[in-house]
């Protein structure tokens, strides 16, 4: 038991260590800061939570994509149409 409790904080000795001393000018903190990573987890913690309790988490609203329109790729003569809806008339 005491073996397990001494393995335990060295593994978390090492793991403080290693995100908080300065390699290069700054932390792992700091650069996992810079990158948005503890408002990612926060975000995920809270869904997580809220799936566990069983409630929706709130949506997000989603930006807006804009579409364009194709231009029409090919013009179809009358002859073709005929020809297209015979072979949808044959396939059903």
């Amino acid at each position: 038991m005491l073996r397990a409790l001494f393995w335990t904080l060295a593994l978390s000795a090492a793991c403080a260590a290693a995100l908080f001393v300065p390699i290069a000018g700054k932390s792992l903190w700091e650069r996992s800061r810079a990158h948005g990573l503890p408002q990612l987890a926060q975000r995920t913690s809270a869904q997580v939570t809220t799936w566990f309790k069983g409630k929706k988490p709130p949506a997000r609203p989603r930006p807006a994509v804009a579409v364009k329109k194709q231009p029409v790729a090919e013009k179809l003569t009358q002859a073709d149409r005929s020809a297209l809806d015979q072979l949808v008339a044959g396939s059903r």
